[in-house]
């Protein structure tokens, strides 16, 4: 798998080298089961249609950028975590958008031309509630209607178990209530952490 990592102004220099692809976008955070769903789903597009599968997350969080909390965001599942992961689902390309201060103010039909079409995008897959663009005025029913012109869209509706949306607050929720049984059914793994162990002595 490839790993891209850009910033805004994205350079000519990756868009150059890149194939028509189904392009999967959305941050992943903690690359839950609706997150694998999404990516099989983009994974059938890719092999009926013979593109590349590739998905587009964004690093750091949203929120760390423009949100009122500055304070360092913490992640269920880290980047390198979180990329071989992509690479076990089958994705080909993995293109990390560094979400800058300048990323953040660019517009929503600047997101489409910049980097869907500046990626070769021929299909886009994202979930119903993603949004894009400044102050993420960019939605799925704006994707469909900017991006006809360029691409395919395809919206995957919410993603349940147990009548109840798999998000990646729910995680976060099981993981501070330390009800890490209970993580698999929605994460489809055990939750794994990273640290270092400071022993004395």
């Amino acid at each position: 798998m490839d790993i891209i990592h850009v910033q805004h102004p994205l350079s000519s220099i990756y868009t150059a080298e890149a194939e028509p692809c189904v392009l999967a976008l959305g941050f992943f955070e903690g690359v839950h089961l609706g997150h694998q769903e999404l990516i099989n789903l983009a994974k059938r597009i890719a092999i009926q249609q013979d593109l590349k599968l590739a998905v587009m997350t964004f690093f750091p969080h949203p929120k760390q950028v423009i949100g009122n909390n500055q304070t360092p965001q913490t992640y269920i599942t880290p980047l390198e975590q979180k990329a071989k992961i992509m690479q076990d689902l089958g994705v080909e390309t993995l293109i990390v958008v560094n979400f800058d201060s300048a990323f953040a103010h660019l517009s929503p039909s600047g997101f489409i031309e910049d980097y869907l079409c500046g990626f070769k995008c021929k299909h886009a897959v994202a979930g119903f509630d993603f949004r894009y663009g400044y102050k993420g005025e960019g939605n799925m029913e704006t994707l469909k209607i900017e991006g006809k012109r360029f691409f395919e869209v395809t919206e995957m509706k919410k993603f349940e178990i147990d009548h109840e949306k798999v998000s990646s607050t729910k995680l976060r929720n099981l993981i501070a209530a330390g009800r890490f049984a209970d993580i698999p059914s929605y994460l489809g793994t055990y939750f794994e952490s990273q640290g270092t162990i400071n022993s004395k002595g």
